[in-house]
């Protein structure tokens, strides 16, 4: 798995976890891949309508994995729209801007 695009460009990840027992194997190498270019990680705790969720016990396993603190983690469902603007606003707040000239930052 690969960052699409250019990579000096890439500020941060925002890193959807599903809420059941088991991580995926992509999103653990998507993490990976963030922390070894230091990229900002925004952990979101996503389909949280799911019947089998266990949202609980799915921060105690991204906190051990990445170290973030628990009200780092954000709660969303694209279903009911539930979180999305915390997200948008923690890109906003968390993700460093760009640096560089417009015609550098802007190319077409």
């Amino acid at each position: 798995m690969k960052f699409r695009g250019p990579l000096p460009l890439v500020k941060a990840l925002c890193l959807s976890w599903t809420p059941l027992r088991v991580f995926r194997r992509k999103t653990i190498l998507n993490l990976y891949l963030a922390i070894d270019h230091d990229l900002e990680i925004i952990p979101v705790l996503n389909k949280l309508d799911l019947e089998a969720a266990m949202p609980e016990e799915v921060k105690d396993q991204i906190v051990d994995l990445i170290g973030c603190d628990r009200d780092d983690i954000l709660e969303a469902s694209g279903k009911t729209g539930y979180g999305v603007e915390e997200i948008l606003e923690a890109i906003v707040h968390r993700v460093p801007a760009p640096k560089g000239t417009r015609r550098l930052l802007y190319r077409p």
